[in-house]
């Protein structure tokens, strides 16, 4: 009889254990989320930022309230997302068996489509440019990592 009740005890500090090392690999997943992959649709969803980001910079210059400078500190600051972007599609391309060429002119593709949405979207909401930096901010915590 005394049996029983130790074996279930053994089970039940295994299970302790089993679910604490779930709990800690999923801490550490939810942790470092930066370290793993973006998906296609962060991606994509990255890029439509940076064009915005862009366009709306290039709107404001056109007003007369700089943003080129701004906007060029806050590129360099996400460039490698950006790249990373860029590289998340281009990838998802080449799972599909397209070729180098082929990857390049889907990506470009996609930046025209993206950009004419951005476009779009500027042209029916405008840009207040006096907020400019706030906007940056705004896409800064947009993107996907």
């Amino acid at each position: 009889m005394t049996g029983a009740p130790r074996a279930s005890f053994c089970l039940l500090i295994q299970g302790r254990r089993t679910w604490r090392r779930i709990i800690a690999i999923l801490f550490l997943c939810l942790a470092g989320r930066e370290g793993f992959a973006l998906t296609t649709q962060e991606a994509g969803e990255n890029i439509l930022y940076f064009e915005h980001a862009r366009l709306s910079s290039e709107v404001c210059e056109r007003e007369g309230t700089p943003a080129r400078a701004a906007y060029e500190a806050w590129l360099s600051k996400n460039s490698l997302l950006q790249r990373n972007s860029v590289e998340t599609l281009r990838t998802a391309a080449a799972v599909r068996g397209l070729s180098p060429s082929e990857q390049s002119d889907l990506v470009a593709e996609g930046l025209r489509s993206v950009t004419a949405r951005a476009q779009e979207h500027i042209t029916s909401h405008g840009v207040q440019c006096r907020r400019f930096a706030g906007l940056l901010e705004m896409y800064s915590k947009l993107l996907k990592r």
